[in-house]
C-alpha cells in the first residue's frame, strides 16, 4: 500500500509498504480522510517529535475494511472516526476516568509511534476498535468526521474549565485548536468572546467561529492589556484559554487574568518559560492544564457534527492526494497561515 513516511528533518518520501496485517481483537480500517496536525508540521520542519519511519497522521475518518475473530459490534463497509489512543483502562487515571493521562497503556498511539502506522497511508491497523472506534450516522460528512480529534482536545479543555454560559472569555491564538475552543463557546453561550492572534489570514476568519472581537498585539502595541480589560467588564475576561503555545503567549495570558480569573492551558509550550508566580498568589489566578481528551469529548463531538452545530467545513481549506503531501501539505502550511485544514485523502 501507498504511505507517507517521515525520513528526517524536511523529508517525507511516499513508499510502498506491506498493507497491515490484524490479529484476534483488531481492526483493519481504509483511511477516507486524515487531517495535517500542527505536531505534524513540526515535526516535518523540526525533525523532532518522530523517529524515521514512522508514518504520520492521527485525526481521520475510515470505513471497516478487515476485522479479525474476537470483535463484535462492527460491519465491513461501516463508516467511523478514530480516536488514535488506546488507554489500558487498568491504571490509577484510567479507573478514575483520566484516560488522557494514562500511565499503563500497553498500545501505541497511531500515527505518533513507528510502531503503528498512522493515516497517511491507505489503510490503517486498530488494536482496540471498541475503545478507539465511533461509528458514524450517514448525517457526518466523512470529512467533517476527520476532524472529531481536533475538536475533542478543545471540548476537553472547555469541559476542564470552570466556564458557565454567560461569561467572558478570551481565546489567545486563532489555529485550528483556538478556533475549535472558540466554536464551543459560542455553542456554549459564552456572553462575550475576545480573540488575539496576530495573522491577519486568521483573524479574519475567527468571527465565522463565534468570535465577537478579534485583537491584533502588533496594532495594539502598549494599549492592549487596556483593550482587552474595556471589553470585558473593565477587570478583565473570566477565562482565559491559551492556544497558541509559545512562551510569549503564556505570559501574556497570566498578565491579562482578572483576579479570581482562570488560564487554561491548551496548547504545548514546548520551551522552558519563565514565570512570575506573584502574580498567581496576589490575583488569586487559577492556573489549569488541559491535555488531550477522554473518550466522552470525542462521543459529544460526534453527536454535535450529527446535529450539524459544528462549524467544522470552515476548518477545512482544501484537501489533496496522498502524493501530493509535501508541497501541498505541509509545505503550504508551513508559508500560508490562511490555511487552517487540510485533508489528505489517499
Amino acid at each position: 500500500m501507498k504511505a507517507a513516511v517521515f525520513v528526517e528533518k524536511q523529508k517525507i518520501e511516499i513508499r510502498d509498504i506491506p498493507r497491515p496485517e490484524i490479529g484476534a481483537g483488531e481492526i483493519l480500517l481504509k483511511v477516507e480522510y486524515c487531517g495535517i496536525c500542527g505536531s505534524d508540521v513540526h515535526a516535518y520542519q523540526s525533525g523532532q517529535l518522530f523517529s524515521p519511519g514512522t508514518v504520520m497522521g492521527h485525526e481521520f475518518s475510515a470505513t471497516v475494511a478487515e476485522i479479525a475473530e474476537g470483535v463484535e459490534g462492527f460491519a465491513i463497509g461501516e463508516r467511523v472516526a478514530v480516536s488514535p489512543g488506546a488507554a489500558c483502562r487498568e491504571c490509577y487515571y484510567c479507573i478514575r476516568g483520566l484516560a488522557n493521562l494514562c500511565i499503563g497503556s500497553k498500545f501505541p498511539v497511531i500515527g505518533l509511534s513507528p510502531d503503528i502506522n498512522g493515516a497517511f497511508a491507505e489503510y490503517v491497523r486498530v488494536l482496540r476498535p471498541t475503545n478507539q472506534l465511533t461509528k458514524l450516522t450517514e448525517s457526518i460528512p466523512l470529512q467533517q468526521a476527520a476532524l472529531a480529534e481536533p475538536y475533542s482536545v478543545a471540548m476537553h479543555a472547555l469541559r476542564k474549565s470552570r466556564f458557565q454560559p454567560g461569561d467572558s472569555v478570551l481565546v489567545i491564538g486563532a489555529g485550528p485548536i483556538g478556533l475549535a475552543v472558540t466554536n464551543l463557546l459560542s455553542l456554549a453561550g459564552a456572553g462575550k468572546i475576545t480573540v488575539i492572534e496576530k495573522s491577519a489570514a486568521r483573524a479574519g476568519q475567527a468571527g465565522g467561529f463565534g468570535a465577537h472581537e478579534v485583537l491584533n498585539p502588533d496594532i495594539e502595541g502598549i494599549g492592549l492589556s487596556d483593550k482587552v480589560r474595556s471589553l470585558n467588564n473593565i477587570v478583565g475576561p473570566d477565562i482565559i484559554f491559551e492556544c497558541a503555545g509559545l512562551p510569549e503567549t503564556f505570559n501574556l495570558a497570566l498578565s491579562l487574568a482578572r483576579r479570581d480569573g482562570q488560564v487554561v492551558v491548551v496548547s504545548i509550550v514546548e520551551q522552558e518559560t519563565p514565570m512570575y508566580p506573584l502574580v498567581l498568589a496576589v490575583n488569586e489566578v487559577d492556573l489549569r492544564g488541559s491535555y488531550g481528551f477522554v473518550n466522552e469529548d470525542f462521543h459529544r463531538i460526534i453527536g454535535f457534527m450529527g446535529n450539524g452545530r459544528l462549524a467544522v467545513d470552515r476548518m477545512i481549506s482544501q484537501v489533496i492526494s496522498l502524493d501530493d503531501i509535501v508541497e501541498k501539505g505541509f509545505k503550504t502550511l508551513l508559508r500560508s497561515p490562511a490555511e487552517l485544514k487540510i485533508l489528505v485523502q489517499p
